[in-house]
C-alpha cells in the first residue's frame, strides 16, 4: 500500500479513496528489482563484523545489548542459510 508523508514527516498509509481515479484503480507501480552482488552469507558476515565493532566501542548498556542481540540473530540466520543449502537436507517428518 502506498505511503504518503504527513505534515509531521511520518509515513502514513494512503487512504483507499485517494488511490482511486474516477472510480478506477490506478495502474500498479512497477516493482524495482535489482540483483544482489554479494550472497546472503557474505552480507550477513560483513554486517555482523561491522556491528560487533560498533558494539565494542559502546559502553555497557541497553544500546550495546541490543546490538549484540542482533549479531546473535544474524549468526542464527547464517547457520539457517547453511542448513537450508546443505545437500543432505531432509524434509521434516
Amino acid at each position: 500500500m502506498p505511503i504518503a508523508a504527513c505534515a509531521a514527516g511520518i509515513g502514513v498509509r494512503e487512504p483507499v479513496a485517494s488511490r482511486l481515479l474516477n472510480g478506477k484503480e490506478r495502474a500498479m507501480q512497477k516493482r524495482r528489482r535489482f540483483k544482489q552482488v554479494l550472497t546472503l552469507q557474505e552480507r550477513l558476515t560483513a554486517w555482523t563484523e561491522e556491528t560487533k565493532a560498533r558494539a565494542a566501542r559502546l559502553p555497557p548498556g541497553p544500546e550495546r545489548d541490543a546490538l549484540i542481540k542482533k549479531v546473535r540473530q544474524a549468526d542464527v540466520a547464517s547457520h539457517l542459510d547453511d542448513w537450508a543449502k546443505s545437500p543432505g537436507l531432509q524434509p521434516p517428518t
